[in-house]
């Protein structure tokens, strides 16, 4: 019983180094939805008519996306 205990243990920790970090891909003044759908992080939706403070449901890493398009 020990034995399995320690290889399930083993194993969930090998899993979790060779596992991609979930990352929020955020672009400056796009809409909440759109930056959910690039990300990887699990995140709530938004909620309408509210000001609030959104944290994804576990650890990512943040990372900026810059827009390709140029506005003149």
């Amino acid at each position: 019983m020990l034995v399995a205990f320690i290889s399930l243990g083993a194993l969930y920790l090998l899993v979790q180094m060779l596992a991609d970090d979930p990352e929020i891909a955020l672009l400056i003044d796009e809409p909440w939805e759109d930056m959910r759908q690039r990300s990887s992080a699990s995140i709530g939706p938004a909620v309408p008519g509210r000001a609030w403070f959104g944290m994804p449901k576990s650890d990512a890493r943040l990372r900026f996306v810059w827009s390709t398009k140029r506005e003149r």
